[in-house]
This record gives structure tokens, sequence and C-alpha cells, in this order.
């Protein structure tokens, strides 16, 4: 007895049968009686570990993510759904080192595949991950994997960037301050590419800081505090640095947007309950796990599919920056 011949005694989709085995909402009580029925009838027992040990796959896919309350929820969803309508259940891991540690679980709890989500990686880590791809199916999520022949899905910064500043350009911004998260040659050149096609934008400035509220509301206010002209735009590299700005700003007596406007980069979930509500980038998180999903069963059925993929940005207008 499989979970195929339960859902066909229940005149069930498969999808409802792993709800009820794994305990999940969704189903009515009257059908989550009648499967409950049929599996102690057909004393059912899946056993995922017990599929293991006899060396089979066990129709799960490992997620490692860098914390569980990620910032990539919504595409972890969308894989969790797509998988569980496969047949397939998710096995979580998280962390923000010790990858080939996390690898390395999931690899003994015999995953058919792995998707590793917004982490950056060393030499080491990149030769080990290329090596376990050889047997086990990677997906990289915003990380280019590429030269390995990884399948990855990436930002594309430039779109983005091109698309916060043309709307600032549309509202009379010609002096923009980039708060960046990493400091690098590469970003720098990066943007002064972007800008040599503004020949308007007469005045910019960079700050680095690292991803989190606490840390650009600490830079934010130092770099405010003192300063006499202020720039008329903030271009933040995520949603949660805006965050840290604004709250700087506004111990600063600096309103947004009247003093200063302000764009974000990610649609996090409270950037519309902001006051002011933040303009922001979307990158369609949704679709982007549609795409890593389809990806992996795409390779564990050895079709082809697409190396490189791009989140795709779109602009959020709401309330956080003005016309001059």
């Amino acid at each position: 007895m499989n979970i195929y011949e339960i859902a066909k005694l229940a005149n069930v989709s498969i999808t409802t049968v792993s709800r009820v085995i794994n305990n999940r909402d969704g189903v009515s009580k009257k059908t989550k009686e009648k499967i409950e029925k049929i599996i102690s009838e057909n004393n059912f027992t899946p056993n995922h570990i017990a599929q293991s040990l006899t060396g089979k796959n066990t129709k799960s896919i490992g997620i490692i993510v860098p914390t569980i309350d990620s910032y990539f929820k919504k595409s972890i969803k969308v894989i969790d759904q797509i998988a569980l309508e496969n047949g397939f259940s998710l096995l979580l891991s998280t962390t923000i080192k010790n990858i080939k540690d996390k690898i390395n679980f999931l690899i003994q709890k015999k995953v058919d595949a792995i998707i590793i989500f917004g982490l950056g990686f060393n030499s080491d880590e990149v030769k080990f991950i290329k090596q376990i791809s050889k047997n086990t199916p990677i997906f990289s999520f915003g990380s280019d994997l590429t030269s390995y022949n990884i399948p990855s899905i990436i930002h594309n910064n430039v779109e983005a960037l091109t698309l916060a500043i043309d709307f600032l350009q549309s509202n009379n911004h010609n002096n923009i301050l980039f708060f960046l998260a990493k400091s690098s040659t590469k970003n720098e050149i990066l943007l002064k590419n972007i800008l040599s096609n503004y020949k308007s934008i007469n005045k910019y400035d960079i700050i680095y800081s690292d991803f989190s509220i606490e840390n650009a509301y600490i830079i934010a206010e130092k770099y405010f505090k003192n300063l006499k002209n202020l720039p008329s735009a903030i271009i933040a590299a995520n949603d949660n640095m805006a965050i840290g700005i604004m709250k700087a700003l506004n111990k600063l007596n600096i309103s947004i947007p009247n003093d200063i406007s302000i764009i974000g980069y990610d649609n996090i979930e409270i950037s519309k309950y902001l006051s002011p509500s933040l303009t922001t980038i979307d990158v369609d998180l949704e679709n982007a796990g549609k795409i890593a999903i389809t990806t992996i069963f795409k390779m564990l059925d050895k079709k082809e599919y697409p190396l490189i993929n791009y989140l795709k940005p779109n602009l959020i207008i709401r309330e956080s920056v003005k016309k001059l």
C-alpha cells in the first residue's frame, strides 16, 4: 500500500492524502476521517527514515536558508505547495555559517535535491557544492553558480537600480545617496556605469552598511547628524536598511518625504504599513520559488532546464518619494 493507492481508494488527490499524513490544514473533517480510516485498515505507515535505510530516495527536497524568519519565505511557501502537489516534502535547515555541515546533513537524510537560499560562498564551499551537485541536484537562489553548471536565480541589479533612478529622475531628484550592502570596487563600477546614462544627476554619494535595520540606523544617524546639505533622495539596498534609515531620519527630525525621499528594495510585508509607506522594488519571490522548484523537477527528470534566471524587479510606488 502506498500514497497513490490510498488516494485512489479515498477518491481524492495525492495532495489531500499528503496533507492528512503530515497533519496539515486544508482538508475537511469528513475527508480526513475517511483517509485516516483507509490508512488504519491497510496498516500504512509512511516512514522516510526506513526508505533512506534501504537506499531509496525519500521524495524530499532539502532547503537551506540563512534564518528561519527568512526574507525568502514567500518563495519557500510556493516551493512547499508545488512540492506537496508532486508528492514531495521539504526538509528545512538554517545557517549563515557551516554550509558544508548543513549540506552533509541533508545528504545523509537522502534528500533528492537541495535548494540553497541567499548565501555567499567562499572558494572552498563552492568546490564542495560543485562536487555534491554531481550526484545530487542543487539550485542556487541568490548566488550565481552557473559557471559551475549549477542552475541559479539572481537579482538583476542593473534593471532594479535603473527602475529606481528613473523614478527619482521623473520626480526631479538629481542628488542621490546610495545605501549599499557591500563595499567593493565591483559595486562602485556597476553604479558608475549605470549613472553614466544620467547626465542630469549632478551629485551622488555611497554609504555601506549590512542588510540589518540596526546597522543601517546607526550608520544613517551618524551620517546625517551634522550634514548640512541633504541629498534629495536615498536608494537603499533592501527594505530593512530603508527602515533603519527612516528611523534615524525621524529621530533627527528630518521629514520623509518632505525633506528627503527614499526607495527600498524587496517589498517586505511591513513596508506598506510604515508611515510614510515605503516606495520599493518588488522581485516577485512567489514566481522565483516556482522557477526554483520546477527547475529541480526538470533536473530530477533529466529534462532540459535554464541555467540562469533573474528575479524580475517591479517598482511599487507608495508615499516615501516626493516630486520636487
